[in-house]
């Protein structure tokens, strides 16, 4: 613990240092399962923690008025299905007011490159949306759970500001990124849940809400056997996404967007997830994974003829770093 500063005026709640949560990102492994949008949100749901009213997910513009029925009254939001964060950005979400204009979009969507500062240069292409109902959000915040190799446990980290890229907000403002660590046989305390939810400016009506999804968040982690659990942002949002008197009856926490990363070392555990394509494995990664060979393709046309994995990566790191 040393090192880690502690706030007394928050109940010895931790604050976060910017390079701790830099690490965790750049810890979080190549092979990993990621989980796409809207099967993280399955999930959610599944567990109890709301999300924005869905039409589900549309591969051509033939199914989109479908989707738009499912999901409700407009306007609506429709969201690129890549592994890729900063999509807003790059135009793949877009917010449609109508049927028509929900086409429109749709269709240049659809088979679109996406480019993203994290594609890392590569252009992802664009094969399914998510339709969800736009909600009237009222504020936005940041919640995920992630490894803490420095303390050997997960830890809840927390920001009153969502929406955001978390490690430039950890590096301009370390202050604003709160940090609780859950044992991994009890769980997170209710008793955490709560030191967060005031420490997030949340305030007592929305105390037994929010404890609720901190806790789900926590038990998804652990069941799923995740490196990360991210929701950005988790927002407070218009019951139903209308215009109502502000109010706490009128209001609810939503988790707007998901991110939910698995380590596939704990596949065994996990058949339903076995069989799931990988999105992000190259065509050589997929045809030695059906001869049951591990094999990780690596930029760089430099190749070492190593006796062992261990001796291999840190050859490779020495070369390229």
């Amino acid at each position: 613990m040393a090192g880690q500063p502690l706030v007394s005026t928050e109940r010895d709640l931790r604050w976060a240092r910017p390079e701790a949560v830099c690490r965790r990102r750049a810890a979080v492994r190549r092979f990993a399962i990621k989980l796409l949008e809207y099967e993280a949100k399955d999930l959610f749901r599944r567990h109890g923690i709301a999300v924005p009213a869905t039409g589900g997910v549309v591969r051509s513009v033939a199914g989109l008025a479908a989707a738009l029925r499912r999901a409700g009254k407009g306007p609506w939001v429709l969201k690129a299905q890549v592994l890729a964060g900063g999509r807003g950005k790059a135009g793949g979400v877009q917010v449609v007011l109508s049927p028509a204009q929900a086409r429109e979009k749709a269709r240049a969507m659809l088979g679109m490159r996406l480019a993203t500062r994290q594609t890392h240069g590569q252009a992802l292409v664009i094969r399914e949306i998510l339709v969800d109902r736009a909600v009237s959000i009222l504020r936005e915040m940041y919640v995920s759970i992630a490894m803490d190799r420095g303390l050997g446990v997960p830890v809840l980290i927390a920001s009153a500001q969502g929406g955001v890229d978390i490690e430039e907000l950890a590096r301009t403002r370390p202050d604003a990124i709160l940090r609780e660590p859950i044992d991994p046989v009890r769980g997170l305390e209710p008793y955490q849940a709560r030191r967060l939810c005031f420490a997030l400016g949340l305030g007592a009506e929305k105390l037994s809400e929010f404890v609720r999804v901190a806790r789900a968040l926590a038990g998804i982690y652990l069941e799923l056997d995740a490196s990360l659990v991210e929701v950005n942002p988790l927002v407070l949002a218009r019951a139903g996404g209308a215009v109502r008197k502000r109010g706490a009856a009128s209001e609810a926490l939503l988790a707007l967007d998901g991110k939910i990363i698995i380590d596939d070392n704990a596949l065994f555990r996990h058949p339903e997830l076995s069989s799931r394509p990988d999105l992000e494995a190259s065509a050589l990664e997929v045809q030695a994974k059906k001869v049951g060979i591990s094999y990780i393709g690596l930029d760089g046309n430099i190749g070492c003829l190593v006796n062992g994995a261990g001796l291999a990566m840190a050859t490779m790191d020495t070369v390229k770093l």
